[in-house]
């Protein structure tokens, strides 16, 4: 079986060897028109508030570039090594910033522009959807930073699993026990640990906010909340029952509750200026109104 394989390869190569350049290059850029016209078309109808900003639409196209360039150059040097391009960090960037659905087809588009570059082209879109889908769960909820090491978990028994599956449904068991091949799964898996500074360098490059930033900043140990309670803690009794308040009411109809219990600690910050002004301070005294 491994004497066929390697005669089918061999054979792969003389064929596309004998292919006029011109055509395989009119071949891939049809191809990558396709592919990117159809996540712009996804963008423009589903994804409105994405499409109409210029830097998300520029971090998208960024992330593409970045894994497809990478793609191309380890398959330049080592086509075994394609999986250990970190193709799970594209929906745990992009879950991150945006939603999970957005995360996923763009994640799909990313595997199919790559798939081009490797030899068995089912086996790697197969492994990469089924890894890249599992990451998207593990990463629905972003509020805690040891869910990174759950995802890079994940990620690597998605990967196996798909690995061993392909190759026992395929008779191709005599792979499965080269300890060698599983060596770009590990890689790709720890990638996925460097999404953390990955996430902080967008947010600065892009303006954008994360969850990891938001809750920071409702953390009741921030400079801006400490000098709240010390200096109006009638205030900062008020922003907390609000905050609770506004985010139990976010809960029930769907929406981003850490972002309305984020706003709602800040919302009163001004009243610092002139605390005697407001009714919640002024415990035992007279109304300067």
């Amino acid at each position: 079986q491994l004497v066929l394989i390697k005669n089918y390869n061999a054979e792969l190569e003389l064929q596309s060897a004998n292919t006029p350049i011109l055509s395989h290059i009119a071949g891939q850029l049809m191809a990558c028109l396709l592919i990117l016209g159809i996540m712009m078309l996804f963008l423009a109808f589903f994804r409105k508030t994405i499409f109409s900003q210029n830097t998300h639409v520029t971090f998208i196209f960024l992330i593409i570039v970045l894994i497809v360039l990478a793609s191309s150059i380890i398959c330049r040097y080592n086509i075994n090594y394609i999986y250990s391009v970190p193709f799970c960090l594209v929906p745990i960037l992009i879950r991150v910033f945006f939603d999970s659905r957005t995360a996923l087809f763009n994640f799909l588009n990313i595997v199919l522009l790559c798939s081009f570059f490797t030899i068995d082209k089912f086996e790697f879109v197969y492994l990469q959807l089924i890894a890249g889908i599992g990451t998207i769960f593990s990463v629905a909820d972003m509020g805690k930073r040891s869910k990174l090491f759950i995802s890079a978990l994940l990620t690597f028994l998605f990967y196996i699993l798909a690995f061993v599956s392909y190759h026992l449904i395929n008779d191709t068991g005599i792979v499965l026990k080269d300890t060698e091949n599983y060596i770009p799964f590990v890689i790709s898996s720890l990638c996925v640990l460097f999404s953390f500074p990955l996430i902080f360098l967008f947010e600065k490059m892009f303006g954008f906010v994360s969850d990891f930033t938001l809750l920071e900043l409702c953390d009741l140990n921030s400079p801006l909340l400490r000098q709240l309670s010390q200096k109006v803690p009638g205030t900062f009794q008020h922003s907390l029952q609000v905050a609770n308040l506004a985010e139990e009411a976010c809960y029930k109809i769907g929406g981003n509750a850490l972002v309305v219990r984020t706003g709602a600690m800040y919302h009163d910050v001004g009243k610092m200026e002139n605390s005697r002004f407001f009714t919640e301070n002024q415990v035992g005294e007279v109304s300067p109104h």
